[in-house]
């Protein structure tokens, strides 16, 4: 999470991964297996879009509420 009057400053960071390789696609791939990384994300409505790479081989999309994810880093470490 950075500060919103200073985005350099980091104010807190979750403890663990928001996303991790978890099914068949996301961990065998053709190329880098085991591997998931997002490219970009869309708020609308609450709801965060985040698009993702897996294993070089497909795209992705998952989706959370914005309400959670803020949550589950303001849980995390603080800066």
């Amino acid at each position: 999470m950075l500060d919103l009057n200073d985005p350099a400053k980091v104010i807190a960071r979750t403890s663990n991964f928001i996303m991790e390789p978890e099914t068949y696609y996301e961990r065998f791939g053709l190329v880098i297996p085991n591997v998931v990384f997002p490219t970009a994300n869309i708020v609308r409505d609450g709801v965060v879009y985040i698009y993702y790479g897996c294993c070089d081989t497909c795209i992705s999309l998952a989706t959370v509420p914005l309400d959670e994810l803020v949550a589950q880093v303001m849980k995390g470490e603080k800066k």
